[in-house]
């Protein structure tokens, strides 16, 4: 009987083993661990780190829209030192492109509702109890805009495509240049 409960806890111990050996090439290859990048391959998430060039970065999240099945605005303007360094996709469809340089973030998130979904429904989400939120037309679009400390979130709507920009220690001008280039 405790041959049979060593044996197990050998099988185990060299089981745990392999996994965490699996676990750490995972990390290294793929930049995420092994559940993670599991449930991105299972639920056709997708998990990419390109070149920094402007024009991959763009040719990127356009291939990556086009995969989810549709073709949304994308910003023309981007600062180059940004690397795309994460991007979460689902087929309803959705897609978020993570952008960091150092503690600088940028976050993109663009969502498309089915046309019979009212946009006041979907545009009710933006925080505005504790938050300074103005209001601005541009390109037909009415976009809400916050800025709070060194975070700048914007939200638009545009052929019931939901678009979401956060920055984080990126700057006021540089995350409106970023934001007008929507519709630039």
């Amino acid at each position: 009987m405790i041959r049979r409960i060593h044996r197990f806890a050998a099988a185990a111990a060299a089981c745990f083993a392999v996994l965490l050996g699996i676990n750490r090439l995972s990390v290294r290859v793929c930049g995420a661990g092994l559940v993670r990048v599991f449930y991105e391959k299972i639920a056709g998430g997708v998990q990419f780190q390109p070149g920094n060039s402007a024009v991959s970065r763009s040719d990127t999240m356009r291939d990556i829209c086009s995969s989810c099945g549709f073709s949304p605005m994308l910003p023309s303007y981007l600062p180059v030192q940004f690397e795309l360094t994460h991007t979460e996709t689902d087929t309803n469809p959705y897609v978020n492109f993570c952008f960091q340089d150092g503690d600088a973030r940028i976050a993109l998130t663009i969502e498309q509702f089915p046309e019979n979904q009212a946009e006041a429904d979907i545009m009710a989400g933006f925080p505005s109890d504790q938050y300074q939120i103005h209001e601005a037309q541009q390109g037909g679009a009415e976009i809400l805009t916050s800025w709070e400390e060194s975070q700048f979130t914007a939200v638009f709507m545009q052929e019931h495509v939901l678009y979401t920009l956060f920055t984080e220690d990126v700057g006021q001008q540089e995350s409106l240049k970023i934001l007008n280039s929507f519709f630039a």
